[in-house]
């Protein structure tokens, strides 16, 4: 643990090490994921035998838009929920570890088509955080809160109410943030109200998913009903010899047929890696503390991930 000094999982990634050793902060990883993503785009071609351009070996990951889909619906916006800014602290439950596991098989499934990668699910164990030291007196936490509590109140204010939005049907301004703005006006006026609310009413992040849902739902139930997909479609492949892009390009498809996409070997690696790094973030008896404005640009990424995901 010499190499993690200062390793905190509500401020860097739980599942993976600079190579030295030491910690890599969420603001870290989204700047690597973005530029490996923007350097390696497309899937890579190589000439075959008969004067053609064919996918190269480890050009592109062979999916159904199915699997896509459903690894889509389970990663981006609980991710995203999970690290947003604000959050309270959390010791994740023990009915998770069958979703924690499942994460890492998916993970696994993604890189198994690319050569030199290990196939095998990683298993990952709660990450301890080390003892930080006592913080120093005159950090000027107090003067940062004096100086943040006005213009915190002054964003607050310039949002409409949900009256004034239903009065004028402006649709401008998302729900959420009317309600979240009318929160930190209760707070700084000092009112005894929660300073965090679940999208999901009676939702616990412990044990349940944190992204926003019609009602509460449990980790263990999300792994099981993912599972009972998952098993039915088939894994990422890497692309035959004899195939080409432009088999993938037809967007109709024969009935009672899967139709199948290519993904880029970059989207699929740092899609495992995130896919890992949920995995961490609800493995039993994992402890994050409250999430503070430097997850941030992780959550950003994942937006804007989610929309490259989407387009495949």
């Amino acid at each position: 643990m010499a190499g993690l000094d200062g390793f905190d999982p509500a401020h860097h990634l739980i599942s993976r090490r600079t190579p030295e050793g030491g910690p890599i902060t969420l603001a870290q990883a989204a700047d690597d994921w973005h530029r490996r993503l923007a350097k390696n785009a497309g899937i890579t071609t190589a000439p075959r035998q008969n004067g053609y351009d064919g996918i190269a070996p480890d050009g592109a990951v062979v999916l159904s838009t199915s699997w896509v889909s459903q690894v889509h619906g389970a990663l981006f916006k609980e991710m995203d929920a999970r690290l947003a800014p604000g959050r309270p602290d959390v010791t994740i439950g023990p009915q998770a570890q069958q979703l924690a596991d499942l994460l890492h098989e998916l993970a696994a499934r993604l890189r198994a088509p690319l050569n030199g990668q290990n196939p095998a699910p990683v298993r990952t164990a709660a990450v301890p955080v080390p003892p930080s030291p006592e913080p120093a007196e005159g950090t000027g936490f107090e003067a940062d809160l004096e100086q943040l509590g006005p213009r915190a109140r002054a964003a607050a204010q310039s949002l409409p109410s949900r009256a004034q939005l239903r009065a004028e049907r402006d649709f401008s301004v998302a729900g959420p943030a009317v309600e979240a703005a009318q929160r930190l006006l209760a707070v700084l006026d000092g009112e005894n109200s929660p300073a965090w609310q679940e999208p999901t009413e009676g939702a616990d992040p412990a044990h349940h998913l944190v992204s926003e849902g019609v009602s509460t739902a449990t980790m263990a139930w999300e792994a099981q009903s993912l599972r009972g997909v998952i098993d039915r479609l088939p894994s990422p492949r890497p692309p035959h010899p004899d195939e080409v892009l432009e088999d993938f390009e037809t967007p109709a498809e024969p009935a009672g047929t899967t139709r199948l996409i290519l993904m880029p070997p970059a989207t699929a690696l740092v899609t495992a890696e995130l896919l890992d790094e949920y995995a961490a973030r609800v493995t039993p008896g994992q402890h994050i503390g409250p999430l503070l404005f430097d997850s941030y640009p992780l959550c950003a990424f994942l937006r804007r991930f989610d929309e490259r995901f989407q387009r495949l």
